[in-house]
């Protein structure tokens, strides 16, 4: 179960770095970065929880404010705020929801960002 949570945790700071890197490299010069994330296993909370304090020591410029909730509240609150305009920058993606986010166009396509680094990634992550 430790190396699922692991796996977990690498996926999110994979996303977390692509679009911290895409941010700032929007940004000139910026004073900060925050972060919105959000995943729907709260028992994970210590393990994610860590991995954020890492990644943010790791990255000073970016500050990362994380929120989850269990299974079903969280995809309604996922719609909800995509529906109103204000989704989180980064979340937990299931293959049951990844057709209609994408066919509604609230998912972006990371391969550009991180196929230039790719070998800085585990690798059975990228491979999925």
């Amino acid at each position: 179960m430790k190396k699922g949570i692991y796996f977990l945790v690498i996926i999110a700071l994979i996303f977390l770095i692509s679009i911290a890197a895409s941010a700032s490299g929007q940004e000139e010069k910026a004073e900060g970065v925050t972060l919105n994330y959000m995943w729907w296993t709260p028992a994970y909370e210590p393990y994610i929880k860590a991995a954020i304090e890492q990644f943010e020591s790791q990255n000073p410029n970016i500050n990362v404010e994380y929120d989850t909730a269990a299974f079903d509240p969280y995809w309604q609150k996922i719609q909800t705020l995509f529906a109103s305009g204000n989704p989180p920058d980064v979340f937990d993606m299931s293959v049951a929801f990844v057709w209609d986010f994408a066919h509604k166009g609230s998912v972006f396509v990371m391969e550009d960002y991180i196929t230039k680094d790719i070998a800085k990634y585990f690798k059975k992550a990228i491979d999925m």
